[in-house]
């Protein structure tokens, strides 16, 4: 279920670069997830049929390409799989969740 979280953030990470490479503005992020979201959960190609609306929350800020800044995050039961602007992705725990100035896609 998390392995195909992430390929799906990392797809997406690059559409967005592809659009923005230097600095991913906050509409960039918030349009290629919902791009994805807006699709039924079997005619989705990147993120798995399980991620809902309300389930992935974007920066509130541009993310520079390459930085350890988080661009996504979905939240999966108590944890939040996220990605950064590093294309590195990992869990960030409820206080790291809750620190970070987020808005829900």
């Amino acid at each position: 279920m998390e392995v195909a979280l992430r390929q799906g953030l990392i797809t997406r990470y690059v559409s967005a670069i592809n659009q923005s490479p230097v600095e991913i503005p906050t509409n960039v992020m918030s349009a290629v997830i919902r791009e994805d979201l807006a699709l039924p959960g079997e005619k989705r190609h990147l993120l798995p049929s399980f991620v809902e609306h309300g389930m992935v929350y974007s920066s509130e800020k541009p993310v520079a390409v390459g930085s350890d800044d988080v661009i996504w995050s979905v939240k999966l039961d108590s944890k939040y799989l996220c990605i950064k602007g590093n294309e590195d992705s990992g869990l960030l725990s409820q206080s790291e969740f809750d620190n970070w100035k987020h808005m829900r896609n």
